[in-house]
């Protein structure tokens, strides 16, 4: 099992920073002070790594850090059954839905923004081939990364895709982040233990 540090924050979320996903700003800095996370992946994510990212989330939330995710089935939820062992009113996973009731999810945060909607556009070639469902499914994809109002990047996102591969189901996200110039950890390169116990814990 890997170790990782412990510290003390605060779980107050970031609220002065002005970059927004559909902003012209472009930030080489992370976002260190923001204790907000991102954590997804794919449907298909192998069993061995949904423990892994039960085992993150849980240790994230023990140190006051707060998920962002979707309720999408496997990665999604494994990070937040993790999350939520140590949730309090303060460090409760932030899930975003495309709309209320989304794969039986009872998350409030159940309606995407008309500018998450527009920044999905820009993002997806194919937008006009999308259902209504389909475009609100990418839209919370952003403020998976952006938060409530698209001005509180996360501080970072760890993911699984086949390969560290783009596909379809996690590509808006991964685009999102990168646009944010968010770091992010996929661990479906072919990452070591001591790689992905070092990476995390420099946010720790």
């Amino acid at each position: 099992m890997m170790m990782l540090k412990i510290v003390v924050v605060s779980t107050v979320e970031m609220t002065s920073s002005t970059v927004s996903v559909m902003s012209n700003q472009q930030n080489n800095n992370p976002y260190p002070e923001s204790l907000l996370y991102t954590g997804v992946g794919s449907r298909t994510t192998p069993e061995p790594i949904l423990k892994l990212m039960e085992f993150i989330g849980s240790v994230m939330t023990s140190q006051g850090l707060v998920l962002r995710s979707g309720s999408s089935t496997a990665a999604d939820r494994a990070f937040e059954l993790g999350a939520s062992k140590y949730a309090n009113e303060f460090t409760k996973p932030h899930i975003y839905l495309p709309y209320p009731g989304y794969e039986r999810s009872s998350s409030w945060l159940s309606q995407p923004s008309q500018q998450a909607l527009d920044g999905a556009e820009t993002m997806i070639p194919h937008w006009d081939t999308l259902t209504l469902s389909q475009r609100l499914l990418e839209a919370s994809k952003l403020h998976q990364v952006g938060g409530y109002y698209l001005n509180t990047p996360s501080r970072f996102m760890i993911c699984w895709t086949p390969n560290g591969s783009l596909v379809p189901t996690v590509s808006t996200t991964i685009k999102a982040a990168e646009y944010l110039n968010i770091p992010i950890l996929n661990l479906g390169l072919d990452h070591t233990d001591n790689f992905i116990e070092d990476w995390i814990n420099q946010y720790l």
